[in-house]
């Protein structure tokens, strides 16, 4: 998915009226093609290479913004939605 794709997805998420979005941040790992979606909490712990709580991954960053979306930006939620 392409870029412009990528921003017409989440404007028909509508991620702007969800508050719950405020809180994650997304970074695409160019040498792997991995993206990751991490709350802010776990910023530091993410680029210095320790656990995050919070942190869940996809090939797709599509694939983030729906699980986040879907699970109402709680973890709990997300987890159960990834494990079906």
């Amino acid at each position: 998915m392409c870029e412009v794709e990528q921003v017409l997805h989440m404007i028909k998420c509508k991620i702007m009226e969800k508050e719950f979005f405020n809180d994650w941040l997304f970074h695409y790992n160019p040498y792997s093609k991995i993206w990751s979606a991490f709350e802010r909490q776990d910023l530091v712990p993410y680029f210095n290479g320790l656990t995050c709580k919070t942190l869940i991954q996809s090939s797709k960053h599509s694939t983030l913004v729906d699980i986040i979306n879907k699970g109402e930006g709680k973890l709990a939620k997300m987890k159960k939605l990834i494990n079906e």
